[in-house]
């Protein structure tokens, strides 16, 4: 059984760096500028939304109702409440990186790979973590709805402002593999939080 964990957690973690590797390679034999990182990130975050989407709707509330409780009902308000919010931060996100972050560079084919990548990352996270080691029965309906908000904020503050020092560095190159590594930290550490505090 620890094997099997210690196993699960080494392949969700070498998923996790290899998928963050995309972007370097985009830096180093591309012509990937900090636009292109970010907007791939900001891209992420839609997949983070969709799977905890399915994540809210598996997990049962605390409170068993019935078909014609009123309860019933506010788990899927309390849904509506995620999306709504959830929907604005992204817009808001997306417009800064459009305002700030020019010239705007996107390598369709790379950043089409580059997504897919994300999105087994975390299907992987959903399917193992979340289903089949039944991370739904350990996290409490509230607690997850709203657990994207926290990671995101810390993820993409992190990653915003220092791709604003990237930016008025002026050394591009070294700015954005240091860019893309601290996202791979940041992103291993709170995968480590997630799975400690469930």
């Amino acid at each position: 059984m620890t094997i099997k964990f210690i196993k699960g957690k080494v392949l969700s973690y070498g998923i996790v760096i290899i998928t963050n590797l995309i972007p370097i390679y985009g830096v180093l034999f591309s012509k990937w500028n900090i636009f292109s990182i970010l907007f791939l990130y900001w891209a992420e975050s839609a997949i983070i939304g969709f799977f905890n989407f399915l994540m809210v709707r598996k997990i049962k509330m605390l409170i068993p109702v019935g078909k014609d409780s009123p309860f019933k009902s506010v788990r899927y308000l309390s849904i509506s409440m995620f999306i709504g919010p959830y929907s604005l931060f992204m817009l808001v996100h997306g417009l800064l990186i459009l305002l700030i972050f020019r010239p705007f560079y996107i390598s369709f084919l790379e950043t089409f790979v580059a997504f897919l990548f994300l999105v087994l990352n975390h299907a992987f996270s959903y399917a193992v973590d979340f289903l089949w080691n039944q991370g739904y029965r350990k996290v409490a309906f509230d607690k997850q709805l709203f657990f994207p908000f926290r990671r995101l904020l810390v993820m993409h503050i992190t990653v915003f402002f220092g791709g604003l020092l990237v930016k008025f560095i002026g050394i591009p190159l070294i700015a954005l593999v240091f860019l893309v590594v601290l996202k791979i930290f940041v992103e291993l550490f709170d995968n480590w939080v997630e799975r400690h505090l469930v």
